[in-house]
């Protein structure tokens, strides 16, 4: 009897470790396809992005984990080829653009992006660049942040900086506010004086022939902010102000300075510190200035601060850019030839016209003070964090307000 129950206990023993066994085996089975099935698990390129000169190239990495994935084979792709092509990596600037180059696994299922500003131009921005403060101060050049004087990259050195012109024999020339909360600019990267830089900021700069124009305002404790004009670091007068006056752009046309401003409420065109009567001074918002032969041009807005009509004046007649049914505002015009282009915001959106007709702007967002500048065929639009040339988009690490293209 005890004999009996030892073997039907053996037998059952054996049963439920053959069970497990066959279990094992159909786990391990399962497990082996799974893993011949995944061939790769995801795609990472060293790079989202890059400014690559025209006629140049650049190799782009990538790499396939898990590193014993058995399909590595990459299908690299671009969106623009007539900007930059790809083979195997290896990209190449054709021409002055933005194109996007995409490297997808040859299954499908995983891909990588990196965007190409490729450029035969030097492209200069000012703004600022994130810090340990709010930022910091920057000069960017071709994707390289550029030194300045008073600058420590690991302190909110500098507010921000506003403004950029680059001369004739390419001195680069850049404004904003310093570090003690006052207007200044520099030259090739070195500080330079102001007269009577109180508590102000730098808001243009103009370079013509040896002469250098700053624009801004400066505030007097117990009295006012004034509106500043200041020609190779000395004080212009503008005008008396009661309470707030500021310049924000200046322009320079066959020895003429124009400058708009704000005083007291009313906005103000001055030319060799000359107010011209333009009309609408009391509800416009001037904030940009350009002169192209004997036209003056002036971008801004007219209206309240809850309802306002992008505005342009040609010689002191008005164009509206809006419809009045949203926030509207002009912040830079840019004339180039018989073209005029100006560059806003709709609501919180950057926004550019070409006489007077909306463009398309790639993935539009953010308004904040935008710039426009015009180089030969190409369109470049500066707005937050973002650079669209010819209306593709490039995104950027920081926030720039003004831009220079030579």
């Amino acid at each position: 009897m005890q004999d009996s129950r030892n073997l039907r206990k053996k037998l059952k023993d054996f049963k439920m470790t053959k069970k497990l066994f066959i279990l094992m085996a159909v786990l391990a089975s399962a497990m082996f396809v799974s893993c011949k099935k995944v061939e790769t698990q995801g795609l990472v390129l060293d790079r989202t992005s890059a400014v690559l000169a025209v006629n140049t190239t650049l190799t782009l990495e990538a790499e396939i984990y898990p590193a014993h994935a058995t399909n590595k084979e990459i299908i690299w792709t671009s969106d623009n080829p007539s900007v930059a092509t790809v083979k195997d990596g290896v990209v190449s600037a054709i021409a002055d653009g933005v194109a996007v180059i995409t490297a997808t696994t040859k299954d499908g299922n995983y891909k990588e992006n990196c965007t190409i500003l490729a450029t035969s131009k030097t492209i200069y921005m000012a703004g600022k660049v994130d810090g340990k403060i709010n930022g910091t101060a920057a000069l960017w050049k071709n994707g390289v942040i550029q030194n300045l004087e008073e600058v420590d990259i690991t302190k909110s050195s500098i507010s921000y900086i506003t403004s950029v012109f680059v001369s004739d024999n390419n001195d680069v020339y850049i404004a904003g506010e310093g570090r003690d909360e006052t207007a200044r600019f520099w030259k090739n990267g070195a500080l330079q004086n102001l007269e009577d830089p109180i508590y102000g900021t730098a808001f243009s700069i103009f370079v013509s022939g040896n002469d250098v124009y700053v624009v801004g305002d400066g505030f007097t404790p117990g009295v006012s902010t004034v509106a500043r004009l200041w020609k190779n670091g000395i004080t212009q007068p503008l005008e008396k102000t009661n309470y707030y006056g500021c310049a924000y752009s200046v322009f320079v046309s066959q020895n003429d300075v124009y400058v708009v401003g704000r005083v007291d409420g009313k906005s103000r065109l001055w030319k060799n510190g000359i107010i011209q009567n333009w009309g609408n001074a009391g509800s416009a918002y001037y904030s940009s200035v350009f002169v192209s032969g004997n036209d003056v041009y002036v971008a801004g807005g007219v209206g309240s601060w809850s309802v306002r009509v992008a505005t342009l004046w040609k010689n002191g007649v008005a164009q509206n850019l809006t419809d009045g049914n949203s926030f509207g505002h002009a912040y830079a015009v840019f004339v180039s030839g018989n073209d005029v282009y100006v560059v806003g915001g709709i609501d919180g959106v950057t926004t550019l016209w070409k006489n007077g007709i909306k463009q398309n702007l790639e993935n539009a967002d953010v308004c904040y003070t935008p710039s426009v500048f015009v180089s030969g065929n190409d369109v470049y639009v500066l707005g937050f964090r973002k650079l669209w040339v010819n209306g593709k988009v490039f995104n950027l690490d920081g926030e720039f307000r003004s831009i220079f293209v030579k």
